[in-house]
């Protein structure tokens, strides 16, 4: 049993990123203990399991979720909010300052002077107050930014943990699979289509009837779209009569005697 473990941990796998190979397909309970044993053979985590049995069609999905989750995110406005607050606290003790300057000249007789300070805490108290205002819809905004990191913390981490996996996986890859997107795609189809049929064989099945040109040529109601086709009639020979059975005054069947 050690030997064998053995050898499953000293075979490199590289088409999976794992020194052990890829997981198994579901439904071989063997080989899956296998890979289990082999697993913790290594000494690696439980944690790190997960994306090691994923496809790498499932781990992309796990990336595209993430990506489907960013154009949801409330914009950043950590250093706009940050800032906000250092000038409302400046604006406030200016013009706490200003006041007390003028409360202070005030006291030598120059009303200039005083009316000018007072003016300047005015300024500097009105400004701060519609920092506090800018601060607290900031402060609204940040909490929704942290309320979405919150809900889409586990898509983030899975997304990040994909990324990784994919890309141990693929390392060694020089040939990388090109990205076609739909329109591509339809553009050179259709170009494809264009140049097959200029050497395309064309069959009886590709012609239409002998009528049908001659209908069109002469505007014949037949191949008017608009109009429904007049049904065929058939002469049909008259239906017999049935005789009549006798019937008395009465109008009741003579009954047999």
């Amino acid at each position: 049993m050690a030997d064998w473990r053995l050898s499953l941990v000293s075979d490199p796998g590289t088409t999976s990123g794992t020194p052990h190979g890829a997981a198994p397909q579901p439904g071989q309970v063997e080989a899956y203990a296998a890979y289990r044993a082999a697993w913790r053979a290594l000494g690696r985590t439980e944690m790190d399991r997960e994306e090691t049995e994923l496809s790498d069609g499932q781990l992309h999905m796990r990336v595209r979720a993430w990506q489907r989750e960013k154009p949801w995110s409330p914009r950043y406005v950590g250093n706009e909010l940050a800032g906000t607050r250092k000038a409302a606290a400046h604006q406030h003790r200016v013009a706490a300052l200003r006041d007390d300057e003028a409360t202070a000249i005030g006291t030598t007789g120059e009303a200039a002077g005083q009316a000018r300070l007072a003016q300047e805490a005015a300024e500097a108290a009105a400004l701060a107050r519609n920092l506090d205002e800018r601060a607290a819809e900031l402060q609204l905004l940040d909490d929704a930014r942290a309320q979405w990191l919150a809900h889409t913390a586990m898509t983030r981490a899975k997304a990040e943990r994909a990324q990784a996996m994919l890309a141990e996986r693929h390392a060694t890859d020089t040939n990388l699979e090109p990205v076609v997107t739909a329109a591509e795609w339809l553009a050179a189809h259709r170009a494809a289509d264009a140049a097959e049929d200029q050497h395309r064989e064309v069959t009886e099945a590709d012609l239409a009837p002998e009528g049908d040109d001659a209908a069109r040529s002469t505007g014949s109601p037949a191949h008017d779209h608009g109009a429904e086709p007049a049904r065929p009639t058939s002469a049909r020979s008259p239906r017999p009569s049935r005789p009549r059975s006798p019937r008395t005054s009465s109008g009741c069947p003579p009954q047999p005697r």
